[in-house]
């Protein structure tokens, strides 16, 4: 960084930079201390807390920077020199960092009690910034963002608490919880500076910084594994798409988008890609990622395989390898790599530095554009924590032994290491022999976890250790070594919980352990130490809290030859009680007993106070100083389980033990008895409460301790060696983790070392003065003739199991001579019973035993059967696991590789040795089935998507349908089914008519509908018949039709290829389709391979078949032989056999013919003995390949069919016949030789036709196999074809699946806008019919009126009037409406005469000025009244005509608008329609160079250059042969349809000729028949008429006289009923007046019991009372009530005395109770407020209502019980009494007959009222003062009776105010103050206790608070506001053990609560500036 950027960051930061150079923590000393500040310095820091997380930050080129402990070491690479800085605080450090930007910046973030994070500037380590209050005990992880403006540090246990900070402003920017758990990491994004990622245990959470409407908000969102197993995550890398790389537990990267793991990428074959946790992950060059992990391994991989790849949503896998490796490490073992950094600030830098969490610090070569140099370690140190230590004591060497197995030998005088070695364990305890022992002082004794003690020899001048001794004395590991002070025995404990001792034997050239004996203890041991006053007497601390005392033996035993253990040691036993739950009781005993005390001397001198100021009070002294608080809960006792374990114990100058424990007994030492164990004494540990004290060594007067949280502490002890209290503390080691187990001094006790369990070595100067003891010169140290073998063996015999193992090896040789002599003894009897038998069977018959008296004992037979089968049952019950677990392999095995698969077979031909082999293929299994039902869901998927866009489309086109077309669009079926009823029948019910209505008018009726039902009919046909209409501007559908199929099949071949081509909607490559034709293809290569295999296992099936033929034709050979000489038989020369392992290769698959072969051997003899029919139909398979094996093959798989089936076949001639045949020639006749002679040559001819019919068999079976071994290459041709045309089928649905997101995209705006036009042209040609309809219609009128003026002209043309008439009709309506409108000018306007003839006779002109009003003289009626009808006729149609045509302008300006929008929608249409076929022909580009593999014969090429060569088919067009032969019979098909449309032309011409005549014709009859009409209705009528009309009027006329007659009738019924309402209304009044009495009569009554049961309650306490009085006077004995009844009496008066005044004390208590909950003011105020009311008479009498009666609520008794709880309070007695007593005298002044009522009762309720409405009475008005003071007065008047309505409100008002006036103040004197303090005490243990640990609980209890006052007290009133703010926060500081958190209160809103309620309960006069004054002030004492 830059001097100028330093200089513009001092004014920003405001801070000026300090030299805190000796600002540093420093040690803590007792305030009476006289230990010496400066008694120990550090010296030099050896360790490296390497296992913490991200521990090394590079601050410049030559300086490595990390924590330690309480230290920042700074370790100069160049030098190898480390640099040392303490902590500020002393608690230890967290984390460090540096700022990217400001580099000179180095941020360390300490731990402790609300830690601070520090920003030095380096070099000078000036400190620029310091952060507090980021979290409450310690930070994990700082990270800066990629300019150096925000930090965010992330807080450990217990708040996890997330905080961003403006570091140059010291600001908190914003903060939140991170998570539940620990956080190991924290990154800003480098690309999005508002996104953090923190990561950890078990969790990921994606952190955003957004601004909201309340301000900068920081979200967060948990990451969610999914399917990925949760795990912890430490390394994370954030992306520039803002995705998130993490590592995993088992070292494979995740990529996190949205929250979620999108993909896991791993190594080929799903190897991990580190075999560790990955730490670190960078970016490299925007294309490659680097992984760190704890492997040791750093690899780089390339990123945009990743990116690129699309794994499948069931399996988010991405398999790559990286693209570069580095191990980091040396030949005995890898890096533990935690952090790495770059030697430069860029990522490309080659050189890094990593954090070896196996202890060091290494430089790494990472380039990959050249060889990479090794890497080199830099430093190091131990791996993890240091178990143990010990020092030279002749030479200035210190030895430390570690967890990790290693010990380090340092130089503490030179600082420097001089050498270290690996063990192959890990360590637990060290010594290093004393000169005194060991006279070369060069031994060390290690005790190791696998049980092995080692002692070494380390020889400083050659550097290098020498084994002399190993010896494996337990099989635990080790705990704890020690030598007796003389050294004459070694000691070994073990977490077996033995004691191992060895004699030091000195022997040469070096000591040896002789081993002596163990001993057993409860638990393992922790701390040994010795008796300084006995040899071999040591005391045993145990891990469950016992201890005992041994004397050890220092020489071996005598009966140690069996066994190592030391049966005779006497052991003293003592187990630790635990009593720190006990003592910290008692001590919070004292401290409530203190507590009262203290309140009891306060309240003594109180009493004194009130005695000596009201001696006349008398004062319950008990009850007085009783305590009134309640009392605290005392903690039970607790007993921690299982027991602490001892750390150390020692023998005390006393004679007794001293013992630390750790855990939850920390914080004292105990004294305990050394005869008996129990505790006799503690001493609590100054400043150590918790924190256990785990290691000591005494200096001097000094006694130094190893804390348990990093510490160093020195004691100086005094003659009470038990005091504690002068001490001095440093830390040093990690405050959390850096257990101190041991610390040392060297052998000159000049320096002093502490190890800890973080790992660091840190060695002090003592600075106090010593005395030297002079050790004397060690001998030289030899070297060792043989080399000593080590034990690596983890499963070595420890020594004891040595002892066990050669006394087991005794008794079995024992035994085996034991087993020698019986078995000869055996062998002895066996021969003497071989000779007995022999001589048995020498012995006649007679005389010989039988095998029954030679069988010795059943039993014996049965014993060793029962024995068999036990053990049988028992190894059954072991491979029971194991075979079943086999089985399920065996049958998963099948299942995945055999049972998939159509197994080849092979047939063998007979004698042509041909064979044919099936196809090894995979059947189409489920997911083939589960494939195509997926397709079919997607096929009709899409096609109900194609038809729902159809529909919507279509529903989008009817909805849009003009309403003016409605009357032609309607059907007459819809328009039949509603009910008509005529204009003159409304009003009449079909009831009325069919009762009412004659016959005649009836059928008139009907008559009329049925012609009308018969028009409408005839118009709805007529409508059918037009809409049916082609339209002659539109194409025939059937014309269509063809023309569509005509395009389909008219041969129009486009390439593919061609720029130009569009495939067709339904032509259109798809997904679906492509993957429909993938699995028809490969259906079809699975159906080809297995047609041909079902052939090949029907020729199996067959040739089975065969063998069974050849069989029985042999056996009838065999019979034929019998009858033959051996010369004329002829033996086949055929070989028919079965090869079972190539012709059934199934039955080896069968697992139980390997897993149990007797139980398959068994199941196949089953098999082949059962029947058929009871047999599955794999078992009868099974069972005929059996028969036909042993059958034909005698159980061998390859054996001839021969002759000699015949010798085993029963011959089936007579045996006479063949004893006949075979006898000589001699013996027989003639005639007999004849028959002989012809049966043989019958027998002859079936041997040859036999063997024919074989070889003919055979022959035919061969010739078979011949052809189907030649099908196969076809079938193998075809099937290899259809694969790879599966292959480019694949390619193409690949890239399908690429193109078809976006294509359908954009097929979705081209559907939308196709709609669009569609629906704007649908719209625009409704719009246009409707034009054309308006136009017809305005046409129509048009006519119309024309047709009136020819009426007008036929009618009136002829008159002499007619100019008249003429003026009247022809006169315009605007004409008419003017006239209406100025009536009073007396004419009219010049008409309009536009239609007038030019010329006109002198007559007529003169009648154009007669009245239009008055018809003229000899002018005929009819003819002027027709010229007005018309003329008003005419006036509608125009009127019509110009609504039309107003409508008609409006419809043309939307067919205007319309028409341009949809010019706009199709220019959009069709932009996206091109956008789309581009796609679609790069789609289709992409396609066509997909390569395909077609097979052309030679004949099917054309186009030859000459008879040998082809010309170049690059661009040769391929075609199937069958199209080209459609088209051509296409073209004759075309031709012969071009003849027979012309030939159906002419046919429809001559039709439509005729058609026209036909319509012409009946035009001409239908005039004809109009006319006939007419002259019809002439003749009849006069004149033509409307018969609907004259029948409406006759109809119309009788529905008019019937309505009337119907109204008629419908007024007497409505009399009748209304007559009937009004009594039923009156009866209605009669009873609720009788429902009203009976509820007042029921009222009284009530309110008379109520007085009744408590008169009755309380003469029943009377009476209770009276019988105990009578009970306690009859016990007393008569002389003794006489001796004593002035007494009693006195005593009774004074015991009535102190009970009434308790009773008005618990009367008055009650009352106050009752008013501090009603907001109670006291009467003073009240009567100061009412003085100031001026009542208003006027008000008064007009606001009370006359008809006011008492005791109207029907539900309480009396007004006081109607009223509100909170108007019954009670007063004061007093003031009651007085009350009571001035109400009794108003009322009988005023009341004139108050003798009728009970006037006490009436007293005592308004007294009572009263005296509650005096003392709540308040006003803040006039106003609302009347108002009160009118309620008052009602509710005054309800306690009366009737007749106390006589009393003037005037009078009440009156009496009111002077009881007001008149009340005492003494009730005003209560005590405030103790109010309030039970207030603050009530709200603060009532508060939710669930809110104590949130940051609001104080700033509730402070609002609870006041809320209360208000509801209670007045304010400012009844409370003084520092007495107020006094008490409140006396209360509030007892509650710190919660952790009260000033800073969260906020005022304005506190203040705002308060106000709120106040408001709400009607408490307005509260004063905001007094609120905000009384609680700043208590927040600034709480502070």
């Amino acid at each position: 960084m830059s001097e100028e950027n330093n200089e513009m960051l001092a004014p920003a930061s405001s801070l000026e930079m300090i030299n805190l150079m000796d600002f540093t923590s420093k040690p803590e000393r007792s305030t009476q201390s006289t230990i010496d500040e400066d008694i120990i310095t550090l010296d030099h820091s050896y360790g490296y807390d390497c296992k913490k997380m991200y521990n090394l930050v590079l601050i410049d080129a030559t300086t490595l920077v990390f924590a330690s402990g309480n230290l920042i070491h700074f370790f100069n690479i160049e030098t190898k020199a480390i640099t040392m800085r303490r902590s500020v605080c002393g608690g230890g450090i967290g984390c460090i960092a540096r700022n990217p930007a400001y580099k000179q910046y180095l941020t360390v973030a300490e731990n402790g009690k609300n830690p601070t994070i520090f920003i030095y500037k380096f070099p000078q380590m000036e400190i620029i910034s310091t952060l507090t209050r980021g979290t409450k005990q310690q930070y994990s992880i700082v990270d800066y963002t990629a300019d150096g403006e925000l930090l965010a540090s992330q807080g450990g246990a217990p708040d996890y608490m997330l905080t961003i900070w403006d570091w140059k402003r010291n600001e908190i920017k914003l903060r939140a919880k991170s998570f539940s758990n620990d956080v190991a990491n924290l990154l800003f994004s480098p690309y999005i500076p508002e996104q953090l990622t923190t990561c950890g245990l078990g969790h990921i959470k994606f952190w955003k910084m957004s601004k909201t409407f309340t301000g900068l908000k920081l979200q967060g969102l948990i990451g969610r594994f999914g399917k990925t197993e949760i795990c912890d995550i430490y390394g994370m890398c954030p992306m520039p798409d803002e995705k998130v790389l993490s590592g995993c537990e088992w070292g494979n990267v995740l990529v996190w988008e949205n929250g979620l793991v999108k993909v896991e990428v791993c190594r080929k074959n799903r190897r991990p890609c580190h075999t560790g946790p990955i730490t670190q992950i960078f970016m490299c060059n925007h294309e490659e990622v680097m992984t760190v992990g704890s492997d040791g391994f750093i690899r780089i991989w390339y990123w945009e395989t990743v990116e690129l790849a699309d794994p499948s949503e069931e399996d988010r896998v991405v398999e790559i390898e990286p693209s570069h490796e580095f191990r980091i490490g040396n030949e005995s073992y890898s890096a533990e790599l935690l952090k790495i950094v770059p030697s430069h600030d860029v990522m490309d830098s080659s050189i890094w530095y990593a954090q070896d969490g196996n202890g060091g610090i290494w430089w790494c070569d990472l380039s990959t554009h050249k060889r990479p140099l090794f890497p080199r370690q830099l430093f190091r140190c131990h791996a993890g924590e240091i178990v143990a230590i010990d020092t030279s004591s002749v030479m200035h060497y210190v030895c430390t032994l570690g967890a990790d197995g290693r010990i380090y030998i340092y130089n503490y005088h030179e600082q420097r290491m001089l050498f270290y070695h690996q063990f192959p364990c890990a360590g637990r305890d060290l010594l290093w022999l004393p000169v005194t022992i060991d006279p070369t002082a060069s031994l060390m004794i290690i005790g190791f976890i696998d049980g092995v003690i080692r002692m070494i020899s380390f020889d400083d001048k050659k550097l290098e250790i020498q084994l002399v001794q190993a010896v494996k004395c337990h099989c635990e590991p080790i705990t704890k070594i020690s030598i007796n002070p003389n050294g004459s025995i070694f000691v070994s404990a073990a977490e077996d919980s033995t004691i191992f001792v060895h004699q030091i034997a000195r022997t040469e050239p070096f000591l040896k352990l002789v081993p002596i004996g163990f001993i057993d203890i409860a638990s393992p041991v922790t701390c040994i130490n010795w008796d300084p006053e006995r040899r071999a007497t040591g005391v045993f601390g145990c891990k469950l809290g016992e201890f005992i005392e041994v004397d050890l033996p220092e020489l071996p035993q005598m009966y140690e030859r069996t066994t190592y253990y030391l049966a005779h040691v006497p052991v003293k036993r003592f187990k630790f009680k635990s009593i720190k739950s006990t003592i910290k009781r008692n001590e919070k005993m004292k401290a409530i007993e203190a507590r009262r005390e203290e309140r009891r001397k306060l309240k003594l001198k109180e009493l004194k106070r009130m005695k000596k100021e009201s001696p006349e009070v008398y004062i319950n002294i008990d009850e007085f100083l009783a305590d009134s608080d309640d009392e605290e809960v005392l903690d039970s006792i607790y007993v921690p389980d299982p027991p602490n374990k001892i750390l150390w114990i020692k023998y005390t100058r006393d004679g007794t033990f001293w013992l630390s424990l750790d855990g939850y007994d920390a914080g004292y030492i105990y004294e305990c008895c050394k005869e008996s164990g129990e505790l006799l004494s503690y001493t609590a540990v100054p400043q150590a409460e918790d924190a256990p004290m785990c290691s000591y060594v005494y200096l001097n007067n000094y006694c130094i301790y190893g804390m348990g949280d990093g510490r160093i502490r020195i004691n100086q002890v005094k003659e009470n060696w038990r005091d504690l209290s002068n001490y001095w503390m440093l830390s040093m080691h990690d405050n959390f983790f850096g257990k101190i187990p041991t610390v040392k001094l060297s052998y000159d006790r000049k320096f002093l070392f502490s190890i800890g369990n973080d790992g660091n070595l840190f060695s002090y100067h003592w600075n106090l003065p010593v005395v030297f003891i002079a050790s004397k010169e060690p001998s030289r140290i030899p070297i060792l003739t043989e080399i000593v073998q080590d034990i690596l063996d983890p499963n070595y015999l420890s020594l004891e199991q040595q002892k066990e193992k050669e006394n087991e090896e005794q008794q079995q040789q024992f035994s085996a001579n034991k087993k020698d002599q019986v078995l000869a003894t055996i062998a002895k009897l066996r021969e003497e019973f071989e000779e007995i038998l022999k001589k048995n069977s020498q012995l006649p018959d007679s005389q010989k035993l039988t095998p029954a008296d030679l069988h010795l004992d059943d039993r014996i037979t049965d014993d060793l059967q029962q024995k068999l089968d036990i053990q049988m049952e028992i190894v059954r019950r072991q491979k029971e696991f194991d075979y079943e677990k086999a089985r399920l392999a065996g049958k998963k095995l099948m299942e995945h590789f055999i049972d998939p698969i159509i197994y080849p077979i092979e047939v063998i031909g007979i004698q042509n040795n041909l064979s044919v082999f099936s196809f090894r293929i995979k059947k189409l299994g489920k997911e083939f089935l589960q494939l195509k039902e997926e397709l079919k869901i997607k096929k009709e998927e899409a096609a109900k998507q194609h038809r729902l866009f159809e529909d919507q489309t279509e529903e989008s086109f009817s909805e849009r349908l003009p309403e003016t077309m409605d009357a032609s669009l309607h059907t007459f079926e819809t328009e039949s089914n509603i009910p008509v009823v005529e204009p003159f029948l409304i009003g009449l019910s079909a009831t009325d008519l069919e009762t009412k209505l004659e016959s005649k008018m009836r059928r008139l009726l009907n008559k009329y509908r049925e012609r009308k039902a018969a028009e409408r009919r005839r118009k709805k046909e007529w409508e059918i018949v037009n809409n049916e209409r082609p339209n002659p501007d539109a194409d025939h559908p059937n014309d269509i039709k063809m023309i569509e199929e005509a395009k389909q099949t008219i041969g129009d071949y486009k390439l593919k290829s061609d720029p130009n081509y569009e495939a067709a909607d339904d032509a259109r490559e798809t997904v679906v389709k492509k993957l429909e034709e993938i699995i028809k293809t490969r259906e079809d290569a699975f159906n080809i391979r297995n047609e041909y295999n079902e052939k090949v296992f029907a020729l199996r099936e067959k040739k089975k078949e065969l063998i069974h033929y050849v069989q029985k034709k042999l056996r009838k050979l065999d019979e034929i032989h019998l009858e033959l000489s051996e010369e004329q038989r002829i033996k086949p020369n055929f070989n028919v056999k079965f090869d079972f392992d190539r012709e059934f290769p199934e039955r080896n698959f069968n697992l139980r013919k390997y897993l149990d072969p007797d139980a398959y051997e068994n199941e196949l003899i089953e098999i082949s003995s059962s029947r058929s029919d009871t047999l599955t139909p794999y078992q009868i398979a099974e069972k005929n390949l059996i028969e036909l094996q042993r059958s034909v093959l005698q159980s061998k798989p390859s054996v001839e069919i021969q002759t000699q089936f015949s010798y085993k076949i029963s011959s089936k001639v007579d045996p006479v016949l063949l004893k006949m045949l075979q006898s000589g020639e001699e013996t027989r006749t003639e005639w007999e030789i004849e028959l002989t002679n012809l049966r043989i040559r019958r027998r002859l001819f079936e041997q040859n036709k036999i063997i024919d019919k074989i070889n003919a068999r055979i022959v035919a079976f061969d010739n078979e196999i011949a052809q189907l071994s030649e099908q196969r290459y076809d079938v193998e041709v075809k099937a290899k074809f259809k694969e790879i045309f599966l292959l480019t089928l694949n390619q193409e649905l690949m890239i399908l699946k690429d193109f078809e997101p976006f294509e359908d995209v954009m097929m979705n705006d081209v559907d939308m806008k196709a709609t669009e036009v569609k629906q704007l042209s649908f719209r625009l040609s409704n719009i246009n019919t409707e034009i054309d309809i308006k136009k017809r219609m305005i046409e129509e009128m048009q006519d119309l009126v024309r047709k009136i003026e020819m009426k007008f002209k036929m009618n009136c043309g002829d008159s002499k009037f007619s100019v008249f008439l003429k003026r009247i009709f022809h006169r315009s309506l605007n004409d008419i409406e003017q006239t209406c409108e100025d009536e009073d000018d007396g004419k009219s306007e010049k008409s309009n005469n536009s239609t007038e003839p030019s010329n006109h006779s002198k007559g007529v002109v003169k009648m154009k000025f007669l009245d239009e009003s008055h018809c003229p003289k000899g002018c005929d009626r009819k003819l002027y009244e027709l010229a007005f009808q018309l003329r008003r006729d005419r006036y509608e149609h125009e009127r019509a005509i110009n609504t039309k045509q107003k409508e008609l302008e409006s419809i043309l300006m939307e067919h205007e608008i319309l028409t341009q929008k949809r010019d706009r929608s199709e220019a959009d249409y069709q932009k996206y329609k091109n956008k789309l076929s581009a796609l679609r022909h790069q789609k289709q580009k992409q396609l066509n160079n997909v390569d395909t593999i077609v097979m052309l014969k030679m004949d099917q090429m054309q186009y030859f250059k000459n008879y040998e060569e082809f010309v170049n088919i690059d661009k040769t067009l391929l075609f199937n042969n069958h199209n080209v032969t459609r088209l051509y019979s296409r073209v004759g098909k075309l031709a012969l349809e071009t003849i027979e449309a012309k030939r159906s032309h002419r046919i429809n011409v001559i039709h439509l000729a005729k058609i026209k005549t036909d319509i012409k014709l009946m035009e001409k009859q239908i005039v004809d028949l109009k006319d006939k009409v007419n002259q019809a209705m002439l003749k009849k009528f006069g004149r033509v008429i409307d018969l609907n009309e004259i029948e409406e009027t006759i109809l119309r006329r009788f529905a008019f006289e019937m309505q009337i007659e119907i109204r008629a009738n419908a007024d007497d019924i409505k009399k009748q009923y209304a007559n009937k309402i009004n009594e039923l209304k009156k009866l209605k009044i009669e009873k609720q007046k009788e429902v009203t009495m009976i509820l007042q009569s029921a009222t009284e009554k009530l309110n008379i019991l109520t007085v009744l049961e408590e008169e009755r309650n309380f003469l029943h306490k009377l009476i209770k009372s009276q019988a105990k009085k009578k009970e306690l006077s009859l016990s007393t004995s008569i002389l003794q009530q006489q001796q004593q009844q002035k007494e009693t009496e006195s005593d009774l008066d004074k015991l009535k005395e102190i009970s009434n005044h308790q009773r008005e004390q618990i009367e008055m208590l009650q009352r106050e109770i009752r008013a501090l909950s009603l907001k109670t003011k006291s009467f003073v105020d009240a009567r100061q407020e009412f003085e100031s009311l001026d009542y208003n008479i006027r008000q008064l009498h007009t606001g009370i209502s006359n008809e006011f009666r008492p005791f109207e609520d029907s539900i309480c008794s009396n007004a006081d019980e109607s009223m509100m709880s909170s108007t019954r309070a009670t007063t004061p007695d007093e003031a009651f009494t007085e009350i009571h007593k001035m109400v009794r005298k108003f009322l009988s002044e005023n009341l004139k007959i108050a003798e009728k009522y009970d006037i006490d009762n009436i007293t005592a309720n308004i007294a009572k009222y009263l005296s509650t409405t005096v003392i709540n009475f308040r006003s803040s008005s006039d106003a609302a003062t009347e108002e009160i003071l009118f309620d008052v007065i009602r509710i005054f008047k309800s306690f009366l009776p009737i007749s106390g309505e006589i009393l003037k409100p005037e009078s009440i008002a009156t009496f009111i105010a002077q009881i007001i006036g008149s009340f005492s103040e003494a009730h005003s004197d209560e005590n405030h103050l103790e109010i309030l303090r039970e207030i603050i005490n009530n709200t603060i243990e009532s508060a939710n206790q669930t809110a104590i640990s949130s940051n609001s609980y104080l700033q509730h209890i402070i609002t609870e608070i006041f809320k209360m006052i208000i509801i209670t007290l007045r304010i400012p009133d009844d409370i003084n506001e520092n007495e107020c703010m006094s008490e409140i926060v006396e209360r509030l500081a007892r509650l710190n053990g919660i952790g009260i958190s000033v800073r969260h209160v906020v005022i304005g809103e506190v203040v705002e609560d308060i106000l709120d309620f106040a408001v709400e309960n009607l408490e307005e006069g509260i004063d905001a500036d007094l609120l905000r004054r009384i609680i700043t002030g208590i927040i600034g004492k709480l502070s």
